[in-house]
């Protein structure tokens, strides 16, 4: 009897030890900028009591601008919607291995640890010149007809084809990039009433002053030549529907 009782003691003292050794955290992910003037460290935290932490800190010394939010959280259909919102962000998913919030602009936080239901990879090549955004009307002012959808690799190549032979037959349009690999994509693909997959890409001159945070958050510039230019390609069809060179300021 006193050796059950001894048992019994030992197995609750391991329950409890295990109980607080839990990651209490289900989601973290983080945004990081190395520039000593504008370069940020950022950090979004779901923890498995249904409350969020977001953490906000400047790399640049000369500015007082650490931020600490605290609230809560819910998860319905694999969206997660926030209770109490932050910089007016109300809603966010996990995908393409990013906690991306999606009102109300669209804004990347890549994932480093997912202990949720939620299914999203988690990348480590951070080569690519790829990224991808979630369509919404509440940043981009238009319903979206179709769905939201994504590439596969082969796709990726096929867009950097048919990116490459534009800029070659449009070359009076483009006098200081030559070549797709010299521009970051931004990314939105649909698939249209028409069930065809389109794809909707912001490319963004690497040697240009706006690279900083090209894969968190898409980049509206309006002049700029043809560091920018805003191309959509209908893969279904393989070709390319439009095509809109920024002009110099």
């Amino acid at each position: 009897m006193r050796n059950n009782i001894i048992k019994f003691i030992f197995l609750a003292f391991g329950l409890i030890f295990i109980s607080c050794k839990e990651d209490p955290e289900l989601v973290v992910s983080h945004s990081f900028v190395n520039d000593t003037a504008l370069g940020h460290k950022r950090t979004l935290k779901l923890f498995k009591d249904s409350t969020f932490m977001f953490t906000d800190s400047s790399l640049n010394r000369g500015l007082d601008r650490d931020t600490i939010i605290k609230g809560k959280y819910t998860i319905k259909n694999d969206t997660i919607y926030f209770q109490d919102s932050f910089y007016y962000f109300k809603k966010g998913i996990l995908t393409n291995g990013y906690f991306e919030l999606l009102s109300p602009r669209p804004l990347k936080f890549e994932l480093l640890k997912n202990n949720s239901q939620i299914n999203s990879k988690i990348y480590t090549d951070t080569k690519s010149d790829f990224t991808f955004f979630t369509y919404t009307k509440e940043y981009f002012g238009k319903d979206l007809i179709g769905k939201n959808s994504s590439l596969n690799e082969d796709e990726i190549l096929k867009v950097k084809s048919l990116i490459q032979a534009t800029i070659e037959k449009n070359r009076e349009e483009f006098y200081s990039n030559f070549n797709e690999s010299d521009y970051y994509k931004q990314c939105m693909v649909i698939i249209n009433s028409k069930n065809e997959k389109e794809v909707q890409i912001h490319c963004i001159g690497k040697k240009g002053n706006f690279t900083l945070d090209w894969k968190e958050q898409p980049l509206m510039v309006k002049d700029g030549g043809d560091y920018f230019f805003w191309i959509t390609i209908n893969l279904t069809k393989n070709e390319v529907t439009d095509l809109s060179v920024n002009g110099q300021a």
